[in-house]
């Protein structure tokens, strides 16, 4: 078994990649005296390069990378936004079916209402003009108030999603 150096008597050397390193490698620990040292860290800076000399294709491959990349992204992004886009369209699509099915259901119920009002009236004796004049203030009054909710409804529906999709991926 090799015996293990004495690092309490060791000289460390700057480290040329990063001069705050608190742990240099080993290589950069001398266990000579300071003079020899001194000498080897010279001698080091003036052989090798703190930093690598890339060639041109690792240059080039890296650059081609770079533009794989950002294709990936933007294509993901369109994805994102074309995916967004297709769930509004099909929400929209929904909302104006359902509507209309909530529409003619809600007719129906409303005229046989109207119908069984207007005979619970007739059948108190009332004149025909009175009670035409009542289902008419009737409808009316409902027809504000269900116009009241449709425009408060309409508010609530944005497009916020997608603005904020497009915010973020043009600030980033």
């Amino acid at each position: 078994m090799s015996e293990l150096p004495d690092f309490r008597h060791a000289h460390f050397t700057v480290s040329d990649e990063n001069p705050f390193r608190l742990t240099p490698p080993r290589d950069q620990a001398n266990f000579d005296n300071v003079a020899d040292a001194s000498k080897r860290a010279s001698s080091g800076r003036n052989a090798s390069h703190p930093y690598p000399n890339p060639e041109y294709e690792d240059v080039f491959d890296a650059l081609k990378n770079a533009v794989k990349q950002r294709t990936k992204q933007g294509t993901a992004f369109l994805s994102l936004f074309n995916s967004e886009l297709m769930l509004i369209k099909r929400s929209l699509l929904i909302t104006i079916v359902a509507s209309m099915a909530v529409f003619v259901i809600s007719m129906v119920c409303w005229v046989i209402l109207n119908v069984g009002l207007s005979i619970a009236l007739y059948s108190v004796n009332l004149s025909v003009f009175v009670i035409i004049c009542i289902l008419l203030c009737i409808n009316v009054a409902a027809a504000i108030l269900l116009f009241r909710l449709a425009k408060n409804a309409s508010q609530l529906v944005s497009f916020e999603r997608v603005i904020g999709l497009i915010k973020r991926s043009l600030l980033s």
